[in-house]
């Protein structure tokens, strides 16, 4: 898990880092959490996504791209940068996926299995699909203040796909994993999605944000007095990603974000 912008060395040598992942595991993947573009300097131009999205085609494991505040609403035309990450990075991960097959992913070790990923009907950006026991949620909710009542909708709505995908797959996972641009900042949604853990899904979950002022990355479990629930603040622009391994039917979590690579 990975997000922010590098800048200078870091960003010159992001396309062989990524390329030289390690891809042998067929489940492994990463997830962006937003925030690589910068408003300031590219005004988020068509190009801007672009070159994103041929930066991170060299990865070796398929990306997903979680939507965040310097590629949608900080932008001057948000209506238009939308249009740009639906172009470019909506659908990165379909670069990996066999040409003969729209429901079989390919990773660089010629390993393949079953995949469907699953949109929220009505709002794209916010994802989700199972693997080994485990529901992945990408959702479309970044930055803002809590009373803003476009905020207030896409926390909603986030609520709604979550509940959603449990309805679909709570039989066969055992995990549920979400990947969020906002911070714990928004505590309204966080405290809501604490107690859905804790009266609806009754299941472990662990919330993926990224960091807002550069802290360190660190892992936090009993979040808001919940046993079930973690959060994980990735460290932006920071390589190497956080590394994240679920075993034994999530039994065993391990997070790294050191230098393991």
């Amino acid at each position: 898990v990975m997000g922010g912008r590098f800048l200078g060395l870091g960003s010159s040598q992001l396309p062989s880092r990524l390329a030289s992942l390690p891809s042998a595991d067929q489940d492994a993947f990463i997830v962006q959490l937003g925030d690589w573009n910068s408003v300031f300097l590219t005004e988020c131009e068509e190009s801007a996504y672009l070159n994103f999205a041929q930066t991170y085609k060299n990865s070796a494991v398929p990306v997903f791209v979680v939507l965040g505040d310097n590629e949608w609403n900080e932008c001057p035309d948000p209506d238009e940068a939308l249009g740009f990450f639906n172009t470019h990075c909506l659908n990165l991960y379909e670069n990996w996926i066999n040409p003969g097959s729209t429901t079989t992913l390919v990773m660089q070790t010629s390993l393949t299995s079953d995949f469907r990923i699953y949109r929220q009907p009505g709002s794209p950006f916010s994802f989700g699909f199972v693997r080994e026991k485990t529901l992945f949620v990408g959702l479309h909710l970044v930055r803002a203040s809590d009373a803003d009542p476009v905020t207030q909708e896409r926390q909603r709505l986030s609520i709604e796909w979550i509940d959603e995908l449990h309805g679909l797959f709570a039989a066969v996972t055992t995990l549920t994993v979400v990947f969020c641009h906002v911070h714990p900042t928004q505590t309204n949604f966080y405290e809501k999605l604490s107690d859905r853990v804790k009266s609806v899904y009754q299941r472990p979950m662990i919330v993926f944000h990224l960091n807002v002022r550069r802290d360190s990355w660190r892992v936090n479990s009993n979040v808001f007095g919940n046993s079930l629930m973690t959060m994980a603040t990735v460290e932006g622009a920071s390589w190497p990603p956080m590394r994240v391994t679920v075993e034994n039917d999530a039994s065993m979590i391990t997070y790294d974000q050191s230098n393991w690579l």
